[in-house]
């Protein structure tokens, strides 16, 4: 099949930069074009461009792509041309309406240099490529899609570094300014055999996935399995400690996971920690993802679904919470992370005798060997359930559902408080996360799991929930702006408490070991802290000694339980406040008693925090009173109340 260049160069939609379909360049054939940067609801450039061929008889050549796609080693060149593109303020069609006026992109970030013409060699090349960004992830990619042509840029059609006012914040982070292939014209499914090509991927000889221990009896090689934050934390502030191998495992080709989108709250004191442990590199790209904390600190308001104001919790563990991008986290520990592996899903574990270490097995029927093992997988570790078979899992029959809402001028007049700063560059980028909970049996819509319903069916369930008798129409109005490819559902799962394990070649960490309710926002902090505890007890001299004896982790096991159960207990408490019942009674008592389980919550803390106030009331009640609640109160559980009405089918 032959075509000419201008009908290769402007009959696709769009050239992707990564197969998420948010970072592209598109060429029309009357010499306008368009080049978008994003990253979910953050936007930074959405502009249209003039372009034209320096010699326009050269995109007329007739060239030959009949051979395009296949399983070549290498990718062919079909042509090279010079053109020169002018970025204008013109906002792409897509970006003029009313609401994305108010959007600080393009003129509004970049500087007047950003906007004069420039001059472009580019290459047209023919093959089977992945898109530069999936090209960076290491790991099985069969899954992922692949094009037949590849845009190159001499240099890349971004505005370099010096055209943006200030480049400190997701400028830096992205270095869009490096980004010069774009892939176009998606193949069919396909799978290469063998390598792909190294331009396109890092790609990992047999010989470095071979099982291996060292000889060195000084060299401590471990394997994690689970490349969410803990096990990524982990794997980074190991993998500069002297005479200690890493290798990281995740099940998935993509690094990113379902919320990878949303935030995560830290208290100041992991981020210290953090900021101690890590090179002082991946320091910098992490940090860029910390929120500005509100003045005076953070807070939780408590609203009556009237949308009456009762409490805001101010108390010094609240206050000592940081929003952090769980996008910047998991992009800064996985830069430079050659430690990881993915695509290849644990399935079991073997202890080698004689004190050999373990032999890990993977799906793709491949072995690893390591001195220490690391269980970092989530609530459902293949890991945990060979060490500890008898831990269970239950299924507490609610789901919660998330969506983002951005944060404008309007949305922010309907929270009826001050402006929250949940930031990662400008304000432009905040958002509100609009939660809606409930046992499956009150949802609405029961055609299938709640996991499985569409988000188009996700939005119908929250605004159908909005719109009962005594709920403000405020919430109902910013249900009808969510933004639908934000949806997430968490089924809300209970992982029983488990007792110390003794296993000097075995461990876990994270949600692995148990996990906890969401309500607090502590299982990321919780599993940093796990992290780094346990990298401080491996990297020192006393474990190098003892690491063949059983009791050589005892103690961090034993901490690492006594934390979590205590976060557990608390995140729990929260969960009761949120979820207390399905009747007038225990929505009563609730709120009778909020400012007492608050404090309860509060006085379980272990961290360190500045002495403040630790609740402010804007409703009834002595936030202060010292009297203790009745024993009917107390009596008031979550788990009893739910095993009372389903039984112990689902444990």
């Amino acid at each position: 099949m032959s075509e000419t260049l201008l009908s290769i160069l402007c009959g696709e939609d769009f050239w992707y930069w990564d197969s998420n379909n948010a970072n592209t360049i598109t060429f029309n054939k009357n010499g306008t074009g368009e080049l978008v940067c994003r990253h979910e609801l953050n936007i930074w450039i959405a502009a249209e461009f003039e372009w034209k061929s320096q010699r326009m008889e050269s995109l007329d050549q007739v060239v030959d792509i009949s051979t395009i796609g296949g399983t070549r080693t290498d990718p062919h060149h079909i042509s090279q041309f010079d053109i020169d593109l002018t970025l204008a303020k013109r906002r792409i069609p897509r970006m003029r309406g009313p609401e994305t006026q108010r959007w600080r992109i393009n003129e509004s970030l970049l500087t007047d240099d950003a906007f004069l013409p420039k001059k472009y060699t580019v290459t047209l090349e023919k093959g089977n490529f992945l898109t530069p960004y999936d090209a960076k992830v290491p790991g099985d990619d069969q899954y992922t899609p692949r094009f037949a042509l590849r845009l190159e840029f001499d240099r890349s059609p971004y505005p370099s570094r010096h055209e943006w006012k200030e480049p400190g914040g997701a400028p830096d982070a992205m270095k869009m300014w490096e980004w010069k292939g774009f892939c176009g014209r998606e193949l069919p499914e396909l799978k290469i055999q063998g390598h792909t090509w190294q331009k396109n991927c890092v790609v990992y000889p047999k010989s470095e996935m071979s099982s291996t221990t060292s000889n060195d009896a000084d060299q401590l090689k471990v394997i994690i399995i689970g490349a969410g934050i803990g096990g990524l934390a982990l794997a980074q502030i190991l993998n500069s400690a002297p005479g200690i191998q890493i290798a990281c495992y995740e099940r998935y080709k993509a690094i990113d996971d379902r919320v990878v989108g949303f935030r995560v709250m830290l208290s100041g004191t992991t981020l210290t920690m953090l900021k101690r442990k890590l090179k002082s590199e991946t320091w910098a790209d992490l940090a860029f993802g910390i929120g500005e904390q509100p003045e005076g600190g953070e807070k939780i308001e408590f609203f009556k679904g009237n949308g009456d104001k009762m409490f805001t919790w101010d108390s010094d563990p609240t206050k000592d919470q940081f929003s952090v991008s769980r996008w910047h986290l998991r992009e800064a520990l996985v830069k430079e992370a050659s430690f990881l592996r993915t695509g290849l899903a644990f399935e079991r574990y073997e202890v080698l005798p004689d004190g050999g270490g373990v032999r890990a097995y993977f799906s793709d029927g491949s072995t690893d060997d390591c001195d220490l093992l690391v269980g970092a997988d989530g609530p459902t570790s293949n890991v945990r359930k060979q060490l500890i078979p008898k831990a269970r899992i239950k299924d507490l029959g609610m789901a919660v559902i998330y969506f983002k809402v951005p944060l404008t001028e309007r949305t922010s007049k309907l929270l009826g408080s001050p402006g929250r700063s949940m930031h990662t560059i400008d304000s432009e980028d905040s958002y509100i996360m609009l939660g809606a909970g409930s046992p499956y049996g009150n949802f609405h819509n029961r055609r299938c799991f709640p996991n499985e319903l569409t988000r188009s069916e996700l939005q119908a369930e929250v605004l159908e929930r909005t719109s009962q008798p005594g709920i403000d129409p405020r919430f109902r109005e910013l249900a009808e702006m969510v933004c639908l490819d934000t949806a997430y559902v968490n089924i809300v799962r209970k992982s029983e408490a488990v007792r110390p394990w003794t296993s000097p070649s075995v461990t876990l960490l994270g949600d692995s070991v148990f996990n906890m309710s969401n309500t607090l926002s502590r299982g990321a902090n919780c599993a940093i802290v796990d992290a780094v505890s346990l990298a401080d007890r491996i990297s020192s001299p006393a474990y190098k000694r003892e690491r063949r004896q059983p009791t050589a982790l005892d103690e961090y096991v034993k901490e690492n339980i006594k934390r979590r159960t205590i976060e557990r207990e608390r995140s729990s408490m929260m969960q009761k406040i949120m979820f207390s019942g399905q009747n007038t009674l225990s929505g009563f008592v609730r709120n009778k008693v909020l400012p007492s389980s608050l404090k309860k919550i509060d006085d379980l803390d272990r961290e360190e925090h500045q002495a403040v106030n630790w609740i402010a009331s804007d409703g009834e009640g002595s936030v202060d009173s010292k009297e203790d609640e009745p024993k009917w109160v107390e009596e008031l559980k979550w788990d009893e109340m739910f095993e009372e009405r389903h039984g112990n089918e689902m444990g």
